[in-house]
């Protein structure tokens, strides 16, 4: 196995510095600060890994000004949310019936532990199960292109979408992934297909809420 360079390791610890919602939007980054916070002996790999994440939209390398993190309008938000609409209940309509039982009963006892165990949960931890969630109905289809593209808006829609869950109670959404795993467990694809839909209105609602919130 590869190991792992100092430039994928900073790559990866700052993506989930951001990703987490732990640093404002347009926040000024401070490469020093970052190199001591994870470990590293040296800025290289930390400029390294701010190129790539420019590249990924989660920072700005602005010349003679610095580095911040990215801003992301609404409208980009919601942009994705409708290729979301479009791509999801599409794919699902097709794949509903090839959701392996071991799948469908991974993400019930997830989602019923954190509903139970609410002191175990983290918003976090609960997006990146959302993005896995998501990624697993539209498996079966094993189409590598779309899993690409649905894993950039999910990382993209990250930070906006801690906001909007708190703004929506996350309850309300696990809740909504529980009536899709009915449905699929019943057979009745049309009726996980409508569950879907309701889940991603529900969502985009909820970032209109979000964005009144929204640190500028």
């Amino acid at each position: 196995m590869r190991k792992e360079t100092l430039a994928e390791k900073a790559y990866r610890s700052i993506k989930d510095w951001i990703l987490s919602g732990e640093v404002a939007f347009g926040a000024s980054i401070d490469q020093q600060g970052l190199a001591e916070r994870f470990g590293f002996s040296s800025i290289t790999p930390i400029r390294e890994a701010l190129i790539l994440l420019q590249k990924d939209n989660l920072v700005d390398i602005i010349p003679r000004k610095g580095v911040f993190v990215s801003r992301m309008s609404l409208e980009a938000v919601l942009e994705n949310f409708q290729l979301r609409e479009i791509l999801e209940p599409t794919v699902l309509s097709a794949t509903a019936a090839s959701v392996p039982a071991e799948v469908r009963e991974k993400y019930r006892a997830l989602y019923l532990d954190w509903t139970q165990n609410p002191a175990g949960f983290s918003m976090h931890e609960y997006l990146k199960a959302d993005c896995a969630f998501h990624l697993a109905l539209l498996e079966p289809l094993r189409n590598k292109s779309l899993n690409k593209i649905l894993e950039t808006i999910y990382e993209e829609n990250t930070r906006y979408r801690l906001l909007s869950l708190k703004e929506r109670n996350f309850g309300g959404s696990m809740q909504e992934h529980l009536q899709i795993l009915d449905a699929l467990d019943a057979g009745d694809t049309a009726g996980a297909v409508a569950c879907l839909r309701v889940h991603l209105q529900n969502s985009k609602t909820a970032l209109f809420h979000a964005n009144m919130a929204m640190p500028y």
